[in-house]
């Protein structure tokens, strides 16, 4: 009879070390994945924005092109440049863009200036402007973005 009774007993007991061993393997792996996770919210991401270049110029008034009467236009612009050299470059030769810049806004109609439409396309046009060298040699001038500070249709 002892050796029925051993017998029976031997199944239960591998069955329990089983469901032991199992719990631990679960505990540990879940001890495990939860350290990856905290570890990795522990460690911020550090986003660095790039530094903008900006170079302003000073605001200017120009006559519009009108059927009806005498308009003016009084703006300021702003350029976004990629670099600190096209900042230092365009600051040199501050003079020769806005003469380029009051020729290019002067020559504007009241009716397109006006719209979101014509403020674009006066943008794209400043743009073009700075892509015409203002000296010989001249570094690439890296210009992301026209940007109006202040724009009076009157």
């Amino acid at each position: 009879m002892s050796s029925n009774n051993s017998n029976a007993k031997t199944p239960w007991m591998a069955m329990i070390l089983l469901a032991v061993g199992c719990s631990a393997a679960s505990v540990g792996g879940m001890y495990y994945f939860n350290k990856q996770k905290a570890e990795a919210a522990a460690e911020p991401v550090v986003v660095v924005a790039e530094k903008p270049f900006f170079v302003k110029v000073d605001p200017f008034t120009v006559n519009l092109e009108s059927e009806r009467s005498s308009r003016m236009l009084y703006v300021g612009i702003s350029l976004r440049v990629e670099d600190q050299v096209t900042a230092d470059f365009l600051k040199e030769y501050m003079t020769a863009l806005r003469s380029r810049l009051l020729i290019k806004a002067g020559e504007s109609k009241i009716d397109v200036i006006s719209t979101p439409e014509g403020k674009n396309a006066l943008k794209a046009e400043v743009l073009a402007l700075l892509n015409e060298p203002f000296s010989t040699p001249q570094p690439e001038l890296k210009v992301k973005e026209v940007l109006f500070n202040e724009f009076i249709v009157q």
